[in-house]
């Protein structure tokens, strides 16, 4: 069945479902209810996925048969076709006649034009970062440095444009994982112990609607700046989350998805220098239970 084969293929290119529907320019929840329900999608969708996803093989995709990813010779004839009449479409920060600005949740462009997500396919920003670092680089982890991500996060994360002047670094755990992924220094010790000041925290471009309950996330909150949070439900039906730390000494943080940045870092791997943190911590706790001991003494 063509659905069944649709979600192989978002399986295998360990894409989301919300991701794909954007990208083809689906209501969200169309594929997954396909899936759900196990019925097939109108023809229009599958002319739309081919179109996007260039190395999706048609006739695998429609009939089962041959291989699920086109030829590499075929992929390379397709990748030049493409690239040109991508750059046509390539969002150049010096033309002032459609301009593309991100927001938040809206794409506003200089004649006063708002539309809403999702984005054009040629115009997909997340797509077009992914096209800048070959699958098999292995610095293909992007070190965004404090500043730019606490100032705009969303064109940080997804913006070619601005991308371009980070460096790339290699990672043990991501250097034979396929796509792009990102790393950021942390400051504060809201997460301590398990995340502690100046750590770089490393993950996996995820839309906020995909994540998964209680992992960490590395996110930009409209009110209180950039933040690394463990992401909870609190009232789904009011798009309330609860945003927890590993510090026992603070409180959860309720807010509204909406005001959360639509792009977020799954946190999967940090690297510390904090060695010396967590003897000073040692020493201060026994000082502490020294003191403790002693007051329980006198009285």
């Amino acid at each position: 069945m063509i659905t069944k084969r649709i979600k192989e293929y978002i399986d295998y290119k360990e894409l989301t479902i919300s991701s794909v529907e954007s990208a083809i320019g689906a209501s969200n929840g169309m594929l997954r209810k396909a899936f759900t329900k196990n019925t097939d999608i109108k023809s229009q969708w599958l002319e739309k996925l081919l179109e996007s996803f260039l190395d999706l093989n048609p006739v695998w995709l429609t009939t089962g048969k041959g291989g699920m990813i086109k030829p590499k010779h075929q992929n390379k004839e397709v990748e030049k076709n493409h690239l040109k009449n991508h750059h046509a479409n390539t969002i150049e920060p010096n033309k002032q006649e459609n301009e593309v600005v991100l927001n938040s949740n809206k794409i506003v462009t200089n004649q006063n034009k708002e539309k809403s997500y999702p984005l054009v396919n040629k115009a997909n920003l997340v797509e077009e970062v992914e096209s800048l670092y070959s699958k098999e680089a292995k610095n293909n982890v992007i070190l965004l440095n404090a500043h730019a991500a606490a100032s705009d996060f969303s064109q940080a994360l997804t913006n070619p444009v601005h991308i371009k002047e980070f460096e790339t670094i290699c990672l043990p755990p991501f250097m034979h994982r396929r796509g792009t992924f990102f790393a950021v220094p942390v400051t504060g010790d809201s997460m301590h112990p398990t995340i502690t000041h100046k750590d770089i925290v490393a993950g996996s471009l995820k839309q906020t609607q995909d994540f998964v309950s209680g992992l960490p996330y590395v996110f930009y909150h409209e009110d209180e700046g950039l933040m690394v949070k463990r992401f909870h439900w609190n009232r789904r039906e009011h798009n309330e989350l609860s945003l927890t730390s590993d510090n026992e000494y603070m409180d959860e943080f309720i807010t509204t998805i909406d005001k959360i940045s639509p792009y977020i870092i799954k946190v999967e791997y940090k690297m510390s220098d904090n060695l010396r943190n967590w003897n000073s911590d040692i020493r201060s706790d026994i000082r502490e239970l020294k003191q403790s001991i002693k007051r329980l003494e006198r009285k």
